[in-house]
């Protein structure tokens, strides 16, 4: 039992870094995703892929401006407020208004080693107001101690549905790193994304 809790708190931990009450079904859709929770304002699918990691999609519907969205994505610092287990977060380097790279870290339980994240991203806002934004981790271990994630492809589509409403869609393809195998992995791919994405919309809405 007790090693049962244990994975199960690696796998969302992990899940959660790369990155976010509830049902699940297995209902497929046309595009191969399969919704596997949700509740009245977030959606979270997966699709399998060729190398056994599940792909994750969310959607969800956020009451905030969508530069207030953009603001607080921007800020690393704050990424243990939301990300589910990110312990530390900081930025490396700003590069032109639209790249920054970053670093986090996720919090495992002993005796397991944390996971690293480092991150080059760029965004970009298109002329109806629509925020994209692409993600890849680069080679960069900050800390010899954690186990680095050398695998992680993240999309974000944000769009204005009203002047204080947005819709977002965040895709995400990533591996674990360590000696964790994707059918473990892949047991408890909904939760940490979910809960992710629900931190997050809690503090935009309450900082508004």
């Amino acid at each position: 039992m007790y090693i049962t809790r244990i994975m199960k708190h690696i796998i969302l931990s992990t899940i959660a870094i790369v990155v976010l009450t509830s049902f699940s079904t297995g209902d497929e859709s046309d595009s191969g995703w399969s919704i596997v929770r949700k509740n009245e304002h977030i959606e979270v699918y997966k699709q399998p892929t060729e190398t056994g990691y599940n792909a994750i999609r969310i959607e969800a519907t956020v009451s905030t401006p969508i530069q207030s969205f953009i603001s607080f994505l921007s800020d690393i610092h704050r990424y243990p407020e939301w990300v589910f287990k990110c312990s530390e977060a900081r930025s490396l380097d700003h590069g032109a208004n639209t790249s920054m790279k970053y670093w986090m870290v996720s919090d495992f339980p002993f005796p397991f080693k944390d996971r690293e994240l480092t991150v080059e991203s760029a965004h970009y806002v298109d002329r109806n107001g629509v925020f994209y934004s692409t993600s890849k981790a680069i080679s960069n271990l900050v800390n010899s101690s954690n186990v680095a994630i050398t695998q992680f492809d993240a999309h974000w589509k944000v769009t204005p549905v009203k002047q204080n409403q947005i819709k977002i869609e965040y895709e995400i393809l990533a591996e674990p790193g360590g000696a964790i195998p994707a059918w473990l992995y892949n047991l408890a791919v909904d939760q940490g994304p979910f809960k992710t994405m629900q931190n997050l919309k809690d503090i935009l809405e309450h900082q508004n």
